[in-house]
């Protein structure tokens, strides 16, 4: 049996930089432990699929990042890695606990995963192992599984429940609740509504040196169409998960990072508002274009017409915060924001009137990905 603290050391004899993930009771002694930890960067994820996005955002500030997670939460992992790791070649290390595992009993809505966890990696083209028993194979183990992550592809230990040692109940004598800052919200309207695509023109050109990460949709494609540059990434898939890949860059670097995020995408996973103000990274900016609709899927409307976005970031502990709505808002919000002031929220409304289209980026996405990487790491330096 391998104690909590033997695990972690493991991952960081094997120069794992960093881990995300969503508890579980089986092993919830291992996550106490990361919460304690000072040598592996531990990030709390509101769910499964934003902690494979923020790895993903570790791996492209050339970090060694893992996920760990109950089998109950694949499915959370199936849209980003089967559209942001797999198409774009980024390898992520899954450890997965076994909840209903055969010959474990468990609640009845962990069967058909406890059975089935294997298949559904695989599905993914993710291999899968049983984590060894021993911290001694366990070892050889990742050191064997790092040459499968050198050559970018994603590897998944299952952990059997009684491989770790555990105690379920590890409590604090108290909870100290965290009250928001809540920072004042820069409302500005002026000038003339703008489609989101001149939005992005105006906005690149004041943060167009900086890391940038634009949301699937034609939020990349308009991205692209204002000058292809190694600095920017481009979303093909994973909506919902930029700020979650951008927050993995902003931890681990000094420079500004910016995300363009949309209305759609941010309601897909609006947890995340919650971890970027945990984490408080200065250097990450969240733009989210609002248009009210899905613009590529045909025009359908959106639910943000029901939800103030700048009242969430506030409520989250965004340090900066702004509501902007027309040209003129939008350029001043350009001259005023301090990128390093943060972590920084900007809800820009947009029209919902459609520019021409703008074709796909022609780019290799593995070499998008790398092109990327490369990029941040340098910043970094």
């Amino acid at each position: 049996m391998i104690e909590p603290a033997e695990f972690i050391d493991a991952l960081v004899c094997s120069k794992y930089d960093s881990i995300s993930g969503v508890p579980c009771s089986n092993i919830s002694a291992v996550f106490h432990a990361l919460e304690h930890s000072t040598r592996l960067q531990y990030v709390p994820a509101a769910t499964e699929g934003e902690a494979v996005g923020i790895a993903v955002g570790c791996w492209f500030a050339g970090k060694k990042a893992a996920v760990i997670c109950q089998n109950s939460g694949v499915g959370n992992i199936v849209n980003p890695m089967a559209s942001l790791n797999a198409p774009y070649s980024i390898p992520t290390t899954l450890f997965v606990s076994m909840r209903g595992a055969p010959g474990f009993p468990d609640e009845s809505h962990h069967d058909i995963m406890g059975r089935e966890t294997g298949k559904f990696l695989e599905l993914l083209s993710v291999e899968t192992e049983m984590l060894p028993d021993n911290i001694e194979s366990l070892s050889i183990a990742l050191s064997q599984a790092n040459n499968q992550l050198l050559n970018r592809q994603c590897r998944a230990f299952l952990i059997n429940p009684k491989v770790i040692k555990n105690l379920k109940e590890i409590y604090p004598d108290h909870v100290v609740a965290t009250q928001s800052s809540f920072y004042p919200i820069h409302q500005d309207v002026g000038g003339e509504m703008i489609t989101r695509q001149e939005a992005i023109a105006i906005l690149m050109h004041t943060f167009s040196k900086y890391a940038t990460i634009a949301t699937t949709g034609y939020a990349y494609r308009e991205l692209h169409a204002t000058g292809d540059r190694a600095n920017y990434y481009y979303m093909a898939g994973s909506m919902g998960h930029a700020a979650a890949i951008g927050l993995g860059v902003s931890i681990n670097t000094t420079q500004p990072t910016i995300v363009l995020d949309g209305d759609g995408a941010l309601l897909m996973n609006m947890g995340i508002c919650a971890t970027v103000g945990q984490q408080a990274p200065n250097n990450l900016v969240h733009i989210v274009l609002d248009n009210g609709i899905y613009e590529s899927t045909g025009g359908q409307h959106s639910n943000a017409n029901a939800v103030d976005f700048s009242h969430i970031a506030q409520a989250c502990s965004y340090k900066q915060v702004w509501q902007c709505s027309g040209r003129d808002a939008i350029e001043r919000f350009c001259q005023s924001v301090d990128p390093l002031l943060g972590p920084t929220f900007a809800h820009i409304r947009v029209s919902p009137l459609r520019d021409p289209p703008v074709s796909r980026p022609k780019i290799d996405l593995p070499q998008l990905a790398v092109r990327f990487r490369e990029f941040v790491v340098d910043m970094s330096q």
